[in-house]
């Protein structure tokens, strides 16, 4: 079935190609289906257009239609076909990618402006604040979308651009948990004619009530007003109030401030200077903007200093399992708990950490029994042909003091031998990474029968419970890898993994995490140039180098379907995201350089993930791509898998 777009027919649906009612073509520019609209009749005839989504093969996209009743307005129809310009020359991260610009003609005649863009998988941030019971957010996820935003805005304004609409309806989030700008129909050119037409008040006023600046309703818009009206949207989330409903009209006052909760002077004074009423007091370009963001964050993370407790600190197994979990060496530890919560007499616990991990080393129940992998490996080129498959051996360690059911995937831990490799990203140098002793990781994702051997069923810290039952059962399944699960969720499970067993269970670090995937290569892949969907759970729609489209199963698969890599570790592309250790920084520059978890500076309610997932294009799956998420965040393409150090 397909949807009929003349807007005067009342027949929605039909098959073939063309409309039973009306007679107007089906297929759009030779290619498009559309499968539903989006918007109702009320939305758009408030709006500028209609939404629909589409289907260009067994692809879905979003088809923009301008309402019909501007057909006569060729400033309306100027706007619309400079929106698909726009895109298109800026085709940066955080912007939705336009295929192109056509016009439709309906049976009678009727021209129909379209435009087709990529479909963002998410929701408005007005939209997912109404999901949150309009919840305030936190300083910190202010600070991380602010930040996010204004990058993608500067590849607007870097372009000779500017926004002039933005505001929580025109942001979305994406289900993979980035930001995305959208609706360009307003966005205008800094050129000179642009200027003169600024004073000469040529240009169209645009104006969304509570976010346009002032200049911008006196139709004399500058990219600063782009400034004003993101304060005025990050002022709707850290109140949970619209902006009118904050303004007194009487004695011309915008409060605020008072209607916030736990939000620093130093963030409070960002977004004031964001809106302040002459455009000449705001930042006055991106650059600037984003250095006083940094310092934003730098201010918060001065705290006072914390007094020790007055009691001695009692040290305990526990304890040492939690410390030895983190992925310290034992002279790092004492500067470790010098910083965290663990004060006092941490010095005593140190020289009870020196003591007890020669005695856990030889403790019976911690000795690990080694077996061997024969371990598959497929090697492909740039167009994803094989070209190369060999066996190799791997070594691993059962761990055997879990109950699993009957056919359920083992805890099977690869032994990832000592060695180094190049930690690389645009701009910034290159790092040097030496691991001077093996470790282990688990070979596969940690699944949904092991979750819940060694969680139970029981475990609803920040409402697992209800994130889990809500899952589609398409994700369920026992060799299925456990999602929903927060970073949180993950250290929990480390700790009661390492409680149950005596050994010391720990996310992997970053570094540990590549180095491990990669297993000695130094292609984007473990696999080779490129990858396919018979190697990996991607979306196929979107390869990588010159390998051709595939299939996009749209869900998780059982954990060990696809081939290894030369340590053992599978399905360390696609699948699901997996979370690290470490803290989340910019770039690699003071990156410890022997492979231990970076915990200091960074965004510390941020963390690292790594992998890319089921539902990412190839790009994101390569060994180098990584991640960001909050601590407390959790989704259907996140999951994580353990690692260990050497104890015997």
């Amino acid at each position: 079935m397909s949807h009929c777009i003349n807007p005067t027919c009342h027949f929605a649906d039909s098959r073939g190609d063309y409309c039973n009612s009306c007679g107007t073509e089906l297929v759009l520019d030779r290619r498009y289906r559309v499968l539903k609209p989006l918007t109702n009749t009320e939305a758009a005839a408030s709006g500028f257009g209609y939404i629909y989504e589409i289907m260009e093969g067994s692809q879905s996209k979003i088809l923009k239609v301008l309402l019909s009743k501007h057909n006569n307005d060729p400033k309306a129809i100027a706007l619309f076909q400079q929106e698909a310009e726009v895109l298109k020359r800026l085709n940066g991260q955080g912007i939705p990618k336009v295929d192109g610009y056509f016009v439709h003609k309906t049976k009678d005649g009727t021209s129909l402006y379209c435009i087709v863009m990529e479909k963002i998988d998410g929701v408005t941030l007005e939209q997912w604040m109404n999901q949150q019971g309009n919840e305030r957010i936190s300083e910190d996820k202010a600070l991380n979308w602010l930040e996010e935003i204004v990058k993608i805005l500067a590849l607007v304004h870097q372009q000779n651009y500017f926004h002039r609409d933005i505001k929580p309806d025109n942001i979305m989030l994406h289900r993979r948990g980035d930001l995305v700008l959208i609706d360009f129909g307003t966005a205008r050119d800094m050129t000179a004619t642009y200027l003169a037409k600024l004073r000469a008040a040529g240009i169209t006023g645009i104006v969304s009530p509570g976010f346009t600046p002032p200049e911008q309703m006196q139709w004399q818009a500058v990219p600063q007003s782009d400034f004003y009206a993101l304060g005025r949207t990050f002022v709707r989330l850290l109140t949970a109030k619209q902006p009118n409903q904050i303004y007194d009209s009487v004695r011309d006052d915008f409060p605020w401030r008072k209607y916030t909760k736990n939000i620093s002077p130093a963030v409070l004074d960002l977004i004031d200077k964001m809106m302040a009423r002459a455009s000449i007091s705001r930042h006055q370009n991106t650059t600037e903007l984003l250095k006083d963001i940094a310092n934003a964050r730098k201010r918060l993370q001065v705290q006072p200093p914390i007094k020790p407790p007055s009691r001695p600190f009692k040290f305990t197994r526990r304890d040492l399992l939690l410390l030895s979990g983190l992925g310290l060496g034992t002279a790092a530890i004492p500067a470790y708990l010098n910083q965290s919560k663990l004060f006092g007499q941490y010095q005593k616990a140190i020289d009870f950490f020196q003591v007890a991990v020669p005695a856990l080393k030889s403790s019976p129940n911690v000795l690990l029994k080694v077996q061997t992998s024969n371990n598959n490996i497929i090697t492909v080129d740039a167009t994803g042909k094989e070209t190369n498959r060999r066996t190799v051996q791997g070594k691993y360690f059962l761990e055997d003091k879990i109950s699993l059911p009957s056919g359920a995937k083992a805890i099977e831990m690869a032994l990832i031998p000592v060695g180094g490799f190049r930690m690389e990203m645009p701009s910034t140098p290159t790092q040097n990474i030496s691991f001077a002793k093996d470790f282990y990781v688990s070979r596969y994702a940690v699944t949904q029968s092991q979750w819940f051997a060694v969680m139970g069923t029981d475990y609803d810290k920040d409402g697992f419970k209800k994130r889990f039952s809500e899952l589609d059962n398409k994700f369920k399944g026992d060799n299925r890898p456990i999602v929903v699960v927060s970073w949180n969720d993950a250290k929990a499970y480390c700790v009661k993994l390492s409680e149950k067993t005596g050994r010391s269970y720990r996310l992997p670090t970053e570094s540990e995490w590549e180095y491990g995937c990669r297993a000695n290569t130094i292609t984007a892949f473990h696999f080779g140039e490129t990858i396919t969907p018979d190697l990996v759970n991607y979306d196929g729609n979107y390869p990588y180098a010159n390998a051709v489209k595939g299939t996009y199963r749209q869900v998780t698969t059982d954990v060990g379907n696809f081939p290894p890599n030369e340590w053992g570790l599978y399905d360390t592309h696609g699948n699901v995201w997996e979370w690290c250790e470490d803290v989340w920084h910019e770039n690699y520059n003071g990156i410890p350089q022997d492979g231990s978890a970076w915990l200091h500076g960074g965004e510390q309610a941020t963390r690292l993930l790594r992998g890319g997932s089921w539902f990412n294009y190839a790009f994101f799956c390569r060994s180098a791509d990584r991640f960001r998420n909050n601590t407390t965040n959790a989704s259907d393409f996140i999951g994580f898998r353990v690692a260990a150090s050497v104890l015997s």
